[in-house]
């Protein structure tokens, strides 16, 4: 049966099922086809299938599209697509199996994206998509990094974490794109530190000039909108080797880090990767800048790495000198046991931890 409409130019019916291929549609009256009506075409074909939807994770109220990946999509199909179960519009056929859907401006939660060829049958296998609330964060560690690039940064955000995400830091107007990794406490931690804090790591590339320039960050290749972070690109900065070469286990002695290129309000990392150790120490610069002196924090017995950095960033030019961790020498005895005083006399000392070659005082 059908609703007669616009001034008897259209009725309205109700497709009954049928296999894939193509029918003719006339009308009727009380039955009987009228013998001017003619037909018309209308091909039945298999309902749609999802297999796919990137990105799957978008920030909510940013009128994002999708790309939607599927079968029985055919060239010059009119696809219209539905989010969350509503119509949202026609989809844009992109290629066969291939349409681009608008997910519209919604609030943040996980949706259901469909499509359906014209009026016909509706997928029912659609996949979800996560509209989050959107990364938000302003504070870079460290704000200043060597224009030689490789400077390890952490960016603080706060918002929605998967952890599974496709995830980068932009750096500058141009926002060259860097491959990042959310940190290994924030991942032990299930997404956030104590303080409910996310924590992204990337490295900073290289710039031909000093300044400073804006720090964004890109999940799944959307840009987050909320994140305004910056670094300053400073100098580089090189450094050659460590005085003493060695320090007691225990620490507290003082080091000397020879270079060039070292300035006031620089310090010391003391650093061993094998052992996930790093320890900062501050610094006082001497001798025209081709000296950083620190006090050496304990650690175990066995070589760790000495750099520099400034405002707690190593440059990735500044190079590492080896320290050694020994032991304290142990004094056992010494021969003789008793002198002429003013002789100048010399005595022999035995003990444990001086190793051949150790520069002893």
């Amino acid at each position: 049966s059908g609703t007669a409409q616009d001034g008897g130019k259209a009725i309205v019916c109700t497709a009954p099922g049928h296999a894939v291929g193509v029918v003719l549609v006339g009308v009727a009256l009380d039955g009987a086809a009228a013998a001017s009506a003619g037909n018309a075409e209308l091909a039945y074909v298999k309902a749609p299938v999802v297999t796919s939807v990137v990105p799957s994770r978008l920030e909510a109220g940013s009128g994002g599209v999708v790309t939607v990946y599927g079968q029985h999509i055919g060239a010059g199909a009119n696809v219209l697509c539905y989010v969350g179960g509503e119509a949202s519009g026609s989809g844009r056929l992109l290629s066969s199996g291939v349409v681009e859907c608008n997910i519209g401006t919604r609030s943040p939660g996980e949706v259901v994206v469909e499509i359906s060829i014209g009026a016909g049958s509706i997928s029912r296998d659609g996949r979800a998509v996560l509209l989050t609330a959107g990364l938000q964060g302003t504070v870079v560690s460290p704000t200043v990094v060597s224009m030689g690039g490789g400077t390890p940064v952490s960016i603080s955000l706060s918002g929605s974490w998967g952890g599974q995400e496709s995830v980068a830091c932009l750096f500058g107007a141009g926002k060259q794109r860097v491959s990042g990794a959310w940190s290994s406490s924030t991942i032990a931690a299930g997404g956030r530190d104590g303080s409910g804090m996310l924590h992204l790591e990337c490295a900073a590339p290289s710039s031909g000039t000093s300044g400073t320039v804006p720090v964004g960050v890109e999940v799944d290749g959307v840009e987050q909108g909320g994140v305004s972070g910056s670094v300053e690109y400073v100098s580089g900065w090189s450094v050659t080797g460590v005085q003493p070469s060695s320090v007691g286990e225990s620490g507290g002695a003082s080091v000397t880090v020879l270079g060039s290129g070292l300035r006031g309000g620089m310090g010391c990392i003391f650093h061993d990767a094998s052992a996930g150790w790093r320890q900062e120490s501050s610094g006082t610069a001497q001798d025209g800048g081709k000296a950083i002196v620190c006090t050496a924090p304990g650690h175990a017995v066995g070589v760790v790495l000495v750099g520099v950095a400034l405002d707690g960033a190593a440059a990735a030019s500044a190079g590492n000198a080896e320290l050694a961790y020994v032991k304290a020498p142990v004094v056992t005895s010494v021969v003789p046991s008793r002198l002429e005083a003013g002789s100048g006399g010399v005595v022999t000392v035995y003990g444990q931890h001086v190793g051949a070659g150790a520069n002893v005082l």
